[in-house]
């Protein structure tokens, strides 16, 4: 059986696709017609399980889901609920219910979403990866980057390819659904991310 990931040699400094820790443990990702993810002429490919993920990568990729889980970063929920503890806590002379019932109306719409954009942009750099990527670990920067590029490319290829259209429940969902429901999360996203001063 012909495999695309003995084109290149392996280079045993490099631990990318083409590495022997990896060339026979990922697989192009690609969704369920076959074709490929690629942006901007860059391929990316998966791990064909979980398991055979780094503990470096898949530490990541575990911090990743639990952003995805609750809609939000830590950054956001923590400014949420310092929102709430300083205007509950009375060192004003005052307890402010109306402060503290919009923090609490924000996560839980934070929590009624499908999903949030950014933490799963961050959940697909981890899931998805070029052929230059060093599998054992996650580089932030290259990462960020990479995000960046999809972003410009106004890319939502991802969301068709496994594991994530299964994560969401998105295999039958058209691309104009997708995209008018990405605009409308935004939109809450934007209303749900700052907080205003208490």
């Amino acid at each position: 059986m012909w495999n695309p990931f003995k084109k290149k040699k392996s280079n045993q400094k490099t631990f990318n696709i083409y590495h022997e820790d990896f060339s026979d443990k990922v697989e192009p990702a690609t969704d369920s017609n076959g074709k490929q993810f690629e942006v901007d002429g860059i391929k990316y490919y998966r791990f064909k399980q979980d398991t055979y993920m780094p503990y470096g990568r898949y530490k990541m990729q575990t911090m990743f889901i639990k952003q995805v889980d609750l809609n939000m970063t830590p950054k956001i929920l923590s400014a949420w609920i310092e929102k709430i503890e300083q205007n509950i806590s009375g060192e004003k002379g005052q307890v402010n219910l109306t402060k503290v019932y919009e923090a609490i109306m924000a996560i839980k719409t934070r929590l009624a979403l499908t999903f949030e954009i950014e933490t799963v942009y961050s959940y697909a750099s981890v899931v998805y990866f070029d052929d230059t990527e060093n599998l054992y670990e996650y580089d932030k920067k290259s990462n960020e980057e990479k995000i960046a590029r999809w972003r410009e490319a106004n890319t939502i290829d991802f969301f068709y390819l496994r594991p994530m259209s299964e994560l969401f429940g998105l295999k039958n969902i058209s691309r104009t659904d997708l995209e008018a429901y990405i605009k409308i999360i935004k939109e809450v996203t934007d209303q749900t991310s700052e907080t205003t001063e208490p």
